[in-house]
């Protein structure tokens, strides 16, 4: 599965490798294409690095990317069906969502922090699944990480928050003032690397970038209203319509299936993933098929999860769960 997502990749961005670089590179020398990326700075940190090994970094970090969370997906899946008493090919069926879920997003652009979300994605969805409800520091070291490559690291917080209203348990209240600290903290360093650091846009047409610098992310409700109406009329840009319509129907159903089976904790995660659909919705093209590349391997952990479940119809979740801590 990683051959063919990269095989995919590198016959998508070969031609322009030098531009997305650029792009990449901006964000290090605080002329990013726009303010919004100047705080997604771990990713390029990490090709910068890789350059000093690999005359093609982007390539090098895209082949890692893939291979490392695929083979995270595998072994994550392994171990919770291991949980149950299931091996063999169930553990290896979640593979072929993340090739789908990259195939269909094929598109111009690729960037970094596109791969590291991949991590921090199926890292939170992975903890969602066996982390015990009171414990908490593997959340927070996620995110101290998250934060530093891009601003959906706020969704880690927002995790938190879900889940404590979710389950009662002792710290509940703790964990939510904990959660909407990380929050402030994450809007904090966020504005403030892209005030401090952007000096200005690579593309001449932007300059200074004047029309975001108050919040930084740009505010797309309405040109994403016009682009679903010209899908609907044309069908332009059909497979991420697609992406972004069963993805939005599977968070909200999953949620819904785990909450009636008392698995608060990955009912949580799926409406923390609802909740990161209708961002986009407000802050991003829902047209740009490559920002639901990162979501696949969390989402196909988040399934085979939902399958166990059904598997095991009385099993509950949090501090009753036999799967693995």
């Amino acid at each position: 599965m990683s051959y063919l997502e990269f095989y995919w990749w590198w016959r998508e961005h070969k031609p322009h490798m030098h531009v997305l670089m650029d792009a990449s590179q901006g964000v290090l020398t605080g002329t990013p294409h726009w303010r919004a990326y100047q705080n997604r700075l771990l990713g390029p940190a990490l090709v910068h690095a890789l350059g000093w090994f690999s005359a093609l970094p982007l390539k090098t970090l895209a082949i890692i990317g893939l291979l490392s969370s695929n083979t995270m997906l595998y072994v994550m899946c392994a171990r919770l069906g291991a949980a149950q008493g299931i091996t063999g090919w169930p553990v290896a069926v979640p593979l072929l969502l993340p090739w789908a879920v990259w195939r269909l997003g094929s598109h111009f652009w690729s960037y970094p922090w596109d791969f590291v979300e991949t991590h921090v994605l199926l890292m939170l969805a992975y903890l969602a699944c066996t982390l015990p409800t009171a414990r908490i520091g593997w959340l927070v070291a996620l995110f101290a990480v998250a934060i530093t490559s891009r601003e959906s690291a706020l969704f880690i917080p927002l995790f938190i928050i879900i889940r404590a209203v979710l389950t009662d348990f002792p710290e509940r209240w703790r964990h939510l003032v904990l959660a909407l600290a990380m929050m402030v903290a994450g809007v904090v360093f966020v504005q403030a690397t892209r005030h401090l650091l952007f000096v200005h846009s690579s593309l001449p047409e932007v300059g200074l970038d004047h029309a975001h610098a108050a919040l930084g992310n740009h505010l797309t409700f309405d040109i994403n209203q016009a682009d679903w109406i010209n899908f609907l009329a044309t069908g332009a840009h059909r497979n991420a319509f697609i992406l972004v319509i069963v993805l939005t129907v599977f968070y909200a159903g999953a949620g819904w299936q785990l909450w009636r089976r008392n698995a608060l904790s990955g009912a949580a995660l799926a409406w923390t993933m609802l909740a990161y659909m209708l961002a986009i919705v407000r802050f991003a093209h829902i047209k740009e098929g490559r920002i639901y590349q990162p979501v696949g391997a969390c989402t196909a952990l988040l399934a085979f999860y939902l399958w166990l479940h059904t598997q095991n119809p009385r099993q509950n979740h949090a501090s009753k769960t036999t799967l693995p801590g």
